[in-house]
């Protein structure tokens, strides 16, 4: 039989074509990869073993019996391996962050080991095989070469089965791929017994080959086009492969600060010309395929088991000691790093992510130059995080706050004249939470202006309904929180609603700490006056705690210092804290500032205070934050 060539010719070419594209490009070591690596080399083996096998026959009468039978065997066995690596192949990718199972092995190599049994034997059992030499030395088919052929459909069909089971964990266009492959096999299957002289399934496999390398396998998906290094779906791909794997290792996660001030100040190129820089000083460090670009500033690096990355950060601390140069200029990034153990403290990448952002919101409590260490329970206290942040965006539609009064007792009318609100968080599932837990995060997440509002606005109501002027109080203290004070219509919001509750200006007193206070400077001012202008009075909160700056008093209108309850605890048992307590007590009152004394919970703190100078107490001597019918009846027990 005059067998055709050329389409194996051309096999080759394509094949060796996407093998030297895959290698020469970057590419990552994942399960699907080395089976896609393994799926290349068999399909090109055995377009080499099918010409060299039909070569073979052209000279069957010059060799001996035993010689003829070689270069078939090599060619059916690896053209039987084609089908069963795919389906690994296939199997790898839809269920790229689960382990293949050793039942599932035995299932799939049972067929695949019968099929080479039956290529072994086949010398032995003339006639009954899959193929034999006569007489004559002739190439003759045998029977179970259909039986090789219905192995090789069920592969297919399998294959084609499991690509619409999980349909949804490829995209459209690896599922059209997927299907082409098969379709493609089965037209050259067919092909091939109806025109065995047209040896066209080899080809057929190294098209599909092709296919598979432009839609499923392009080493350039996990390339980050801007900076040439390894993006996040390439660490997705890298952890879920080492996890599945059943490996230990570790995660070392960088985080650059300043860079945006960058793009800002000098331009878009200066910025990549550093990033770039940045990216190439870190696989130097590391290694070309263990960086993995996270996002602009934050990155990735791999590290195996028991390795803490020392070499690699001491290396990065040392570089950003020193300024980056772009155009002349000098630019000066900070940088923080943290280490993750995998899998016993994250088991996914998403998680590994997010502990990454959790352990570099902490570096500001770490040394200089030290790497956070993550541990199980940031992990935890994420996804608390998580659901507080939820159970606020919930709460703010559907009443899950509630405005809370502490009484403030005025030392010169011996009664409550004022209270302070204090925000309280009320949800089924988390319980109670308290304001230091989710005030920093509604802060951090923008929700602190729509709580503020609420705060506010309720209190505004609380007031307005109530009537307490009628009950003796004089103003009720609205804490601002930083946001807030930053916001240049702050005054124009608060007198809009109190105007909505014809609420006399003089009945609200707002509360701010120092560092709201210095956040945004001529904003907060013009804010003051404005409001102070209706008649609103400030006070600053938490003094003596911090730096407690007495520029700050100078420089802003204030008409009331609350000094903080660590301050009046600490001078009960120091001389040294009372001594500061008189002095600092004796400066504010000097300045013509009046003074709301906080943590008084004894009479004999009471005395003390008043003796000192202090306008007024507040504390659980007097009473604690108790909701607005309670602190009714406080106040109704007291004036």
């Amino acid at each position: 039989m005059n067998y055709i060539l050329y389409f194996d010719y051309a096999g080759i070419c394509v094949i060796a074509a996407v093998m030297f594209s895959f290698f020469y490009r970057q590419t990552i070591k994942t399960r699907s990869t080395r089976f896609f690596i393994a799926f290349m080399f068999v399909a090109l083996f055995t377009v080499i073993f099918d010409i060299s096998s039909t070569e073979a026959l052209k000279h069957t009468q010059q060799m001996p019996l035993w010689l003829c039978y070689v270069p078939q065997i090599l060619y059916l066995g690896s053209l039987v391996a084609n089908p069963v690596i795919y389906l690994f192949y296939i199997i790898s990718v839809v269920r790229d962050k689960k382990a293949i199972y050793k039942w599932e092995y035995l299932i799939i190599f049972g067929p695949f080991v019968l099929q080479i049994i039956f290529v072994l034997i086949s010398p032995f059992i003339k006639g009954a095989g899959i193929f034999w030499f006569n007489e004559n030395k002739e190439y003759v088919h045998g029977p179970l070469l259909y039986v090789q052929y219905a192995i090789t459909f069920s592969y297919i069909l399998g294959s084609l089965i499991l690509v619409i089971v999980k349909r949804k964990a490829v995209t459209p266009i690896q599922e059209i791929t997927i299907y082409l492959y098969i379709a493609i096999n089965v037209i050259c299957v067919v092909l091939q017994m109806v025109m065995p002289e047209l040896l066209i399934q080899q080809f057929g496999i190294t098209i599909a080959v092709m296919l598979i390398y432009m839609s499923l396998q392009n080493p350039q998906d996990y390339i980050d086009k801007r900076q040439g290094a390894f993006n996040g779906l390439a660490f997705d791909a890298v952890f879920n492969s080492n996890i599945v794997r059943g490996r230990k290792f570790n995660i070392l996660g960088v985080r650059i600060s300043g860079l945006r001030y960058i793009g800002d100040t000098l331009g878009e190129e200066s910025e990549s010309e550093i990033l770039k820089e940045i990216v190439q000083f870190l696989i130097r460090g590391a290694g070309k395929k263990r960086v993995f670009i996270i996002s602009q500033t934050k990155y990735a690096i791999l590290l195996n088991e028991g390795d803490d990355g020392k070499h690699i950060t001491d290396k990065i601390y040392d570089r950003f000691s020193q300024p980056f140069s772009s155009n002349g200029a000098k630019i000066s990034l900070a940088v923080n790093t943290c280490l993750i153990g995998c899998p016993e403290v994250a088991t996914n990448s998403k998680d590994v992510l997010s502990i990454m952002d959790l352990c570099l919101e902490e570096k500001g409590v770490a040394e200089h130059n030290e790497t956070v260490v993550a541990h199980k329970d940031i992990l935890a206290k994420g996804q608390r995080e998580t659901l507080i942040l939820q159970a606020m965006r919930q709460g703010l539609k559907e009443n899950g706050f509630e405005v809370f009064y502490q009484p403030i007792y005025s030392v010169k009318q011996k009664r409550l004249t004022s209270a302070e609100a204090l925000i309280r968080m009320k949800d089924v599932g988390l319980g109670f939470v308290s304001p230091d837990e989710f005030i920093p995060l509604a802060e951090k997440n923008g929700l602190i202006l729509d709580i503020g509002e609420f705060v506010f606005r309720d209190v505004c109501r609380f007031i307005n309904e109530r009537k307490l002027w009628e009950m003796g109080i004089e103003n009720v203290h609205v804490n601002l929180s930083v946001v807030q004070c930053m916001q240049e219509s702050l005054h124009e919001v608060l007198i809009g609603i109190m105007d909505e509750y014809a609420l006399d200006y003089r009945m609200i007193h707002l509360e701010m700490t120092e560092s709201a206070a210095v956040a945004s400077e001529e904003t907060l001012k013009g804010n003051m006056h404005k409001l102070i202008e209706k008649g609103i009075s400030f006070a600053l909160d938490d003094y003596g705690t911090g730096f407690s700056n007495t520029v700050t008093m100078m420089k802003y209108p204030f008409k009331l210092i609350k000094l903080d309850k660590s301050m009046v605890w600490s001078a009960s048992d120091s001389e040294k804290a009372m001594s500061l307590l008189k002095h600092t007590i004796s400066m504010i009152k000097d300045m013509n500032m009046e003074i709301v004394a906080e943590g008084v919970e004894t009479a004999a703190q009471a005395n003390m205070l008043a003796k000192m100078g202090c306008d007024y107490f507040q504390g659980y001597y007097y009473s604690r934050p108790v909701n607005c019918e309670n602190f009714l009846k406080t106040l109704q027990e007291h004036n």
